[in-house]
Protein backbone atom coordinates (compact mmCIF):
# COMPACT_ATOMS: atom_id res chain seq x y z
CA UNK A 1 0.00 0.00 0.00
CA UNK A 2 2.84 2.40 0.89
CA UNK A 3 4.60 1.71 -2.41
CA UNK A 4 1.41 2.64 -4.26
CA UNK A 5 1.29 5.96 -2.45
CA UNK A 6 5.01 6.64 -2.93
CA UNK A 7 6.12 5.17 -6.25
CA UNK A 8 9.72 4.82 -7.34
CA UNK A 9 11.12 5.84 -10.72
CA UNK A 10 14.61 5.07 -12.02
CA UNK A 11 16.35 7.30 -14.53
CA UNK A 12 19.81 7.37 -16.11
CA UNK A 13 22.09 10.35 -16.76
CA UNK A 14 21.79 12.35 -19.93
CA UNK A 15 23.63 10.71 -22.79
CA UNK A 16 22.85 7.18 -21.59
CA UNK A 17 21.15 4.66 -23.85
CA UNK A 18 18.71 3.75 -21.07
CA UNK A 19 15.73 5.88 -20.08
CA UNK A 20 16.72 9.38 -18.99
CA UNK A 21 13.17 10.42 -18.04
CA UNK A 22 10.58 8.78 -15.74
CA UNK A 23 8.18 6.48 -17.58
CA UNK A 24 5.13 8.08 -15.98
CA UNK A 25 3.89 11.18 -14.22
CA UNK A 26 5.89 11.91 -11.06
CA UNK A 27 3.91 13.10 -8.05
CA UNK A 28 5.37 15.20 -5.27
CA UNK A 29 5.66 12.14 -2.98
CA UNK A 30 7.36 9.83 -5.49
CA UNK A 31 11.02 8.84 -5.31
CA UNK A 32 13.17 9.50 -8.38
CA UNK A 33 16.33 7.38 -8.27
CA UNK A 34 19.24 8.52 -10.40
CA UNK A 35 21.38 5.54 -11.46
CA UNK A 36 25.08 6.08 -12.14
CA UNK A 37 26.43 3.71 -14.82
CA UNK A 38 29.13 1.41 -13.50
CA UNK A 39 31.29 2.38 -16.48
CA UNK A 40 31.54 5.89 -15.02
CA UNK A 41 32.40 4.73 -11.52
CA UNK A 42 35.61 3.81 -9.77
CA UNK A 43 35.03 0.80 -7.50
CA UNK A 44 37.19 0.20 -4.43
CA UNK A 45 37.01 -1.84 -1.21
CA UNK A 46 38.79 -0.41 1.84
CA UNK A 47 39.48 -2.09 5.16
CA UNK A 48 40.05 -0.23 8.44
CA UNK A 49 40.82 -1.62 11.85
CA UNK A 50 37.87 -1.29 14.22
CA UNK A 51 40.05 -0.46 17.21
CA UNK A 52 41.84 2.34 15.37
CA UNK A 53 39.03 3.90 13.32
CA UNK A 54 35.55 4.49 14.80
CA UNK A 55 32.65 4.11 12.42
CA UNK A 56 31.80 7.82 12.48
CA UNK A 57 35.24 8.63 11.01
CA UNK A 58 34.96 6.24 8.06
CA UNK A 59 33.53 8.85 5.72
CA UNK A 60 36.51 11.13 6.30
CA UNK A 61 38.90 8.23 5.73
CA UNK A 62 37.19 7.37 2.44
CA UNK A 63 37.36 11.00 1.29
CA UNK A 64 41.09 11.04 2.03
CA UNK A 65 41.54 7.84 0.03
CA UNK A 66 39.56 9.25 -2.90
CA UNK A 67 41.57 12.48 -2.96
CA UNK A 68 44.70 10.39 -3.53
CA UNK A 69 43.13 8.13 -6.16
CA UNK A 70 41.42 10.68 -8.44
CA UNK A 71 42.02 14.13 -9.85
CA UNK A 72 38.35 14.95 -10.44
CA UNK A 73 37.15 18.43 -9.51
CA UNK A 74 33.95 17.21 -7.91
CA UNK A 75 34.27 13.58 -6.85
CA UNK A 76 31.21 12.05 -5.26
CA UNK A 77 31.15 8.71 -3.47
CA UNK A 78 28.64 6.14 -2.34
CA UNK A 79 29.74 3.53 0.19
CA UNK A 80 28.35 0.69 2.26
CA UNK A 81 29.91 -0.46 5.53
CA UNK A 82 30.17 -4.01 6.86
CA UNK A 83 31.92 -5.43 9.88
CA UNK A 84 34.31 -8.21 8.87
CA UNK A 85 36.13 -9.82 11.81
CA UNK A 86 38.14 -6.99 13.40
CA UNK A 87 37.87 -4.63 10.43
CA UNK A 88 35.43 -2.29 8.77
CA UNK A 89 34.79 -3.19 5.16
CA UNK A 90 33.90 -0.07 3.15
CA UNK A 91 32.53 -0.85 -0.34
CA UNK A 92 32.99 2.35 -2.31
CA UNK A 93 31.85 3.73 -5.66
CA UNK A 94 33.29 7.06 -6.82
CA UNK A 95 32.32 9.21 -9.83
CA UNK A 96 32.86 12.72 -11.14
CA UNK A 97 29.62 14.50 -10.27
CA UNK A 98 30.27 17.24 -12.82
CA UNK A 99 29.94 14.64 -15.57
CA UNK A 100 26.63 13.25 -14.28
CA UNK A 101 23.55 15.27 -15.19
CA UNK A 102 19.94 14.08 -14.96
CA UNK A 103 16.98 15.31 -16.97
CA UNK A 104 14.89 15.98 -13.85
CA UNK A 105 15.52 16.43 -10.12
CA UNK A 106 16.33 13.20 -8.30
CA UNK A 107 15.67 12.27 -4.69
CA UNK A 108 18.27 9.48 -4.58
CA UNK A 109 21.54 9.01 -6.39
CA UNK A 110 23.54 5.78 -6.41
CA UNK A 111 25.55 3.50 -8.72
CA UNK A 112 23.40 1.17 -10.80
CA UNK A 113 25.41 -1.84 -9.61
CA UNK A 114 24.70 -0.93 -5.98
CA UNK A 115 21.02 -0.46 -6.85
CA UNK A 116 20.67 -3.97 -8.26
CA UNK A 117 22.85 -5.39 -5.48
CA UNK A 118 20.36 -3.88 -3.02
CA UNK A 119 17.58 -5.85 -4.71
CA UNK A 120 19.16 -9.22 -3.87
CA UNK A 121 18.09 -11.15 -0.78
CA UNK A 122 20.34 -14.23 -0.69
CA UNK A 123 22.96 -14.59 2.04
CA UNK A 124 25.57 -15.68 -0.56
CA UNK A 125 25.49 -15.19 -4.30
CA UNK A 126 26.59 -13.65 -7.57
CA UNK A 127 25.08 -10.64 -9.33
CA UNK A 128 25.66 -10.43 -13.07
CA UNK A 129 25.25 -6.80 -14.14
CA UNK A 130 25.40 -5.51 -17.71
CA UNK A 131 24.90 -2.07 -19.21
CA UNK A 132 24.99 -0.81 -22.80
CA UNK A 133 27.92 1.41 -23.69
CA UNK A 134 26.74 2.17 -27.23
CA UNK A 135 24.33 0.71 -29.75
CA UNK A 136 26.61 -2.22 -30.56
CA UNK A 137 28.50 -3.05 -27.38
CA UNK A 138 27.94 -3.49 -23.66
CA UNK A 139 30.00 -3.89 -20.53
CA UNK A 140 29.29 -6.46 -17.80
CA UNK A 141 30.47 -7.12 -14.27
CA UNK A 142 29.91 -9.87 -11.77
CA UNK A 143 30.02 -9.16 -8.06
CA UNK A 144 30.14 -11.88 -5.39
CA UNK A 145 29.18 -11.60 -1.73
CA UNK A 146 28.71 -13.67 1.38
CA UNK A 147 27.09 -13.22 4.79
CA UNK A 148 24.28 -11.20 3.21
CA UNK A 149 26.28 -8.04 2.43
CA UNK A 150 30.04 -8.71 2.66
CA UNK A 151 31.37 -8.19 -0.90
CA UNK A 152 34.24 -10.43 -1.96
CA UNK A 153 35.19 -9.42 -5.53
CA UNK A 154 34.07 -7.42 -8.53
CA UNK A 155 34.89 -9.14 -11.83
CA UNK A 156 34.91 -7.29 -15.18
CA UNK A 157 33.21 -9.86 -17.42
CA UNK A 158 34.83 -8.57 -20.61
CA UNK A 159 37.92 -10.46 -19.47
CA UNK A 160 37.78 -14.15 -20.48
CA UNK A 161 39.75 -15.08 -17.37
CA UNK A 162 37.15 -13.49 -15.07
CA UNK A 163 34.32 -15.07 -17.06
CA UNK A 164 35.89 -18.50 -16.50
CA UNK A 165 36.25 -17.74 -12.76
CA UNK A 166 32.52 -16.97 -12.49
CA UNK A 167 31.54 -20.09 -14.42
CA UNK A 168 33.82 -22.15 -12.18
CA UNK A 169 32.15 -20.65 -9.07
CA UNK A 170 28.74 -21.46 -10.47
CA UNK A 171 29.78 -25.02 -11.22
CA UNK A 172 31.44 -25.60 -7.84
CA UNK A 173 29.01 -23.79 -5.54
CA UNK A 174 25.77 -23.78 -7.47
CA UNK A 175 23.79 -25.19 -4.52
CA UNK A 176 25.08 -22.65 -1.97
CA UNK A 177 25.27 -19.55 -4.15
CA UNK A 178 22.29 -17.73 -5.67
CA UNK A 179 22.58 -16.19 -9.11
CA UNK A 180 20.97 -12.86 -10.02
CA UNK A 181 21.08 -10.74 -13.15
CA UNK A 182 19.70 -7.40 -14.29
CA UNK A 183 19.11 -8.93 -17.73
CA UNK A 184 16.67 -11.69 -18.56
CA UNK A 185 18.74 -13.34 -21.31
CA UNK A 186 22.48 -13.80 -20.83
CA UNK A 187 24.33 -16.41 -22.88
CA UNK A 188 27.01 -16.81 -20.21
CA UNK A 189 24.38 -17.86 -17.70
CA UNK A 190 22.64 -20.42 -19.89
CA UNK A 191 22.04 -23.60 -17.94
CA UNK A 192 22.17 -21.88 -14.53
CA UNK A 193 19.03 -21.00 -12.54
CA UNK A 194 18.69 -17.21 -12.24
CA UNK A 195 16.64 -15.87 -9.32
CA UNK A 196 14.44 -12.82 -9.88
CA UNK A 197 15.49 -9.58 -8.23
CA UNK A 198 13.33 -8.25 -5.40
CA UNK A 199 10.95 -5.43 -6.30
CA UNK A 200 12.32 -3.04 -3.68
CA UNK A 201 15.82 -2.00 -2.72
CA UNK A 202 17.07 -2.59 0.81
CA UNK A 203 16.40 0.40 3.04
CA UNK A 204 20.08 0.47 4.08
CA UNK A 205 21.09 1.17 0.46
CA UNK A 206 18.34 3.73 -0.19
CA UNK A 207 19.18 5.62 2.99
CA UNK A 208 22.79 6.02 1.86
CA UNK A 209 21.62 7.22 -1.57
CA UNK A 210 19.23 9.89 -0.29
CA UNK A 211 20.14 13.35 -1.59
CA UNK A 212 16.99 15.38 -0.90
CA UNK A 213 14.54 16.14 1.88
CA UNK A 214 11.94 13.81 0.36
CA UNK A 215 10.00 11.83 2.97
CA UNK A 216 10.34 8.06 2.76
CA UNK A 217 7.13 6.38 3.86
CA UNK A 218 8.53 2.88 3.46
CA UNK A 219 11.53 3.54 5.71
CA UNK A 220 10.47 5.78 8.62
CA UNK A 221 13.35 4.60 10.85
CA UNK A 222 15.80 6.93 9.09
CA UNK A 223 14.03 9.71 10.96
CA UNK A 224 14.71 8.13 14.35
CA UNK A 225 16.51 11.23 15.62
CA UNK A 226 13.58 13.43 14.64
CA UNK A 227 11.13 10.93 16.12
CA UNK A 228 13.24 10.77 19.30
CA UNK A 229 13.18 14.56 19.58
CA UNK A 230 9.45 14.56 18.88
CA UNK A 231 8.98 11.87 21.55
CA UNK A 232 11.04 13.90 24.04
CA UNK A 233 9.04 17.03 23.24
CA UNK A 234 5.84 15.04 23.57
CA UNK A 235 7.00 13.73 26.97
CA UNK A 236 7.87 17.29 28.03
CA UNK A 237 4.43 18.37 26.86
CA UNK A 238 2.81 15.56 28.85
CA UNK A 239 4.79 16.51 31.96
CA UNK A 240 3.93 20.19 31.52
CA UNK A 241 0.30 19.34 30.83
CA UNK A 242 0.18 17.07 33.89
CA UNK A 243 1.75 19.83 36.01
CA UNK A 244 -0.74 22.35 34.65
CA UNK A 245 -3.62 19.95 35.30
CA UNK A 246 -2.32 19.34 38.82
CA UNK A 247 -2.07 23.09 39.39
CA UNK A 248 -5.55 23.62 37.98
CA UNK A 249 -6.87 20.78 40.13
CA UNK A 250 -5.22 22.28 43.22
CA UNK A 251 -6.59 25.71 42.33
CA UNK A 252 -10.03 24.22 41.69
CA UNK A 253 -9.91 22.33 45.00
CA UNK A 254 -8.99 25.57 46.73
CA UNK A 255 -11.89 27.35 45.05
CA UNK A 256 -14.24 24.52 46.03
CA UNK A 257 -12.99 24.74 49.61
CA UNK A 258 -13.56 28.50 49.59
CA UNK A 259 -17.03 28.02 48.11
CA UNK A 260 -17.81 25.39 50.73
CA UNK A 261 -16.67 27.75 53.48
CA UNK A 262 -18.72 30.56 51.94
CA UNK A 263 -21.73 28.24 51.64
CA UNK A 264 -21.31 27.11 55.24
CA UNK A 265 -21.04 30.74 56.36
CA UNK A 266 -24.21 31.60 54.40
CA UNK A 267 -25.97 28.61 55.93
CA UNK A 268 -24.87 29.71 59.40
CA UNK A 269 -26.05 33.26 58.70
CA UNK A 270 -29.35 31.92 57.40
CA UNK A 271 -29.73 29.73 60.47
CA UNK A 272 -29.06 32.74 62.70
CA UNK A 273 -31.50 34.75 60.62
CA UNK A 274 -34.16 32.06 61.02
CA UNK A 275 -33.49 31.94 64.76
CA UNK A 276 -33.73 35.71 65.01
CA UNK A 277 -36.84 35.67 62.87
CA UNK A 278 -38.46 33.08 65.09
CA UNK A 279 -37.41 35.03 68.17
CA UNK A 280 -38.86 38.25 66.76
CA UNK A 281 -42.05 36.47 65.70
CA UNK A 282 -42.39 34.91 69.15
CA UNK A 283 -41.69 38.28 70.75
CA UNK A 284 -44.28 39.93 68.51
CA UNK A 285 -46.73 37.13 69.24
CA UNK A 286 -46.11 37.48 72.97
CA UNK A 287 -46.56 41.21 72.62
CA UNK A 288 -49.81 40.66 70.71
CA UNK A 289 -50.95 38.23 73.40
CA UNK A 290 -50.15 40.79 76.06
CA UNK A 291 -52.04 43.42 74.10
CA UNK A 292 -54.87 40.94 73.59
CA UNK A 293 -55.14 40.21 77.31
CA UNK A 294 -55.03 43.92 78.05
CA UNK A 295 -57.75 44.63 75.50
CA UNK A 296 -59.77 41.64 76.76
CA UNK A 297 -59.56 42.85 80.34
CA UNK A 298 -60.50 46.33 79.20
CA UNK A 299 -63.53 44.99 77.32
CA UNK A 300 -64.50 42.80 80.30
CA UNK A 301 -64.35 45.91 82.41
CA UNK A 302 -66.35 48.12 80.06
CA UNK A 303 -68.83 45.71 78.45
CA UNK A 304 -69.88 43.58 81.42
CA UNK A 305 -72.72 44.81 83.59
CA UNK A 306 -71.67 46.99 86.46
CA UNK A 307 -73.04 44.56 89.01
CA UNK A 308 -70.70 41.78 87.80
CA UNK A 309 -67.68 41.24 89.97
CA UNK A 310 -64.93 38.95 88.67
CA UNK A 311 -63.16 37.18 91.47
CA UNK A 312 -61.03 34.78 89.39
CA UNK A 313 -59.86 34.69 85.76
CA UNK A 314 -57.95 31.78 84.11
CA UNK A 315 -56.55 32.31 80.56
CA UNK A 316 -55.19 29.51 78.31
CA UNK A 317 -55.11 31.02 74.69
CA UNK A 318 -58.32 29.31 73.47
CA UNK A 319 -60.64 29.97 76.40
CA UNK A 320 -61.09 31.89 79.63
CA UNK A 321 -62.61 30.57 82.84
CA UNK A 322 -64.36 33.26 84.85
CA UNK A 323 -65.59 33.08 88.44
CA UNK A 324 -67.47 35.87 90.11
CA UNK A 325 -70.68 37.18 91.56
CA UNK A 326 -73.57 39.08 90.14
CA UNK A 327 -76.84 40.38 91.42
CA UNK A 328 -78.76 38.89 88.48
CA UNK A 329 -77.15 36.14 86.36
CA UNK A 330 -79.65 36.51 83.51
CA UNK A 331 -77.60 38.98 81.46
CA UNK A 332 -74.15 37.56 82.13
CA UNK A 333 -73.93 35.35 79.03
CA UNK A 334 -75.30 38.08 76.78
CA UNK A 335 -72.83 40.63 78.00
CA UNK A 336 -69.95 38.11 77.58
CA UNK A 337 -71.05 37.37 74.01
CA UNK A 338 -70.85 41.08 73.12
CA UNK A 339 -67.08 41.07 73.63
CA UNK A 340 -65.33 41.14 70.20
CA UNK A 341 -62.86 38.34 70.98
CA UNK A 342 -65.47 35.96 72.36
CA UNK A 343 -66.58 33.14 70.11
CA UNK A 344 -68.95 31.43 72.55
CA UNK A 345 -69.85 31.81 76.25
CA UNK A 346 -71.53 29.32 78.53
CA UNK A 347 -72.12 28.87 82.26
CA UNK A 348 -70.48 26.03 84.09
CA UNK A 349 -72.67 24.44 86.72
CA UNK A 350 -75.47 26.19 88.53
CA UNK A 351 -75.65 29.72 89.76
CA UNK A 352 -75.41 29.62 93.58
CA UNK A 353 -76.95 32.39 95.72
CA UNK A 354 -74.74 34.06 98.31
CA UNK A 355 -75.81 35.62 101.58
CA UNK A 356 -75.58 39.24 100.46
CA UNK A 357 -78.26 38.99 97.77
CA UNK A 358 -75.78 38.13 95.07
CA UNK A 359 -75.33 35.04 92.91
CA UNK A 360 -72.06 33.16 92.38
CA UNK A 361 -71.40 31.89 88.84
CA UNK A 362 -68.70 30.11 86.80
CA UNK A 363 -68.49 30.69 83.02
CA UNK A 364 -66.30 29.43 80.18
CA UNK A 365 -65.59 31.79 77.30
CA UNK A 366 -64.23 30.34 74.01
CA UNK A 367 -62.02 32.87 72.23
CA UNK A 368 -61.56 33.49 68.53
CA UNK A 369 -58.15 32.61 67.05
CA UNK A 370 -55.65 35.40 67.30
CA UNK A 371 -54.38 36.36 63.81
Amino acid sequence: MIHKIQRQWCIWPEGSLQGTEPEGRVSRWDKVVGLIPQSRCLFKIFYYNIELIPQKDLEQCVENEISQLTSWNNPHCFFLVNKVDENWQVITWVWDDDQIQFGCPVTHKLPALAYFLGRTRASQGILYYSEAVNDSSAQAWAITWKNVSVVEHLYPMNSPIHARVIKQLLDDEQESMSLYSNLEDVSLLDGYPVKPLHHHVKSKVMTKAKCSAQLEFDNPWIYWRTMLWALCLFCVYLVADASLLKYEQSHFSELVSQKQQTTLSIQNQRSRYEDNKRFVEQAMLAKEKQQFIAILLEELTTKLAKDVMITKLTYDQKSILLEGTVQNSTGVLESLSNISFVKEARLLGEVVPTGNERQKFRAEVSLRELK
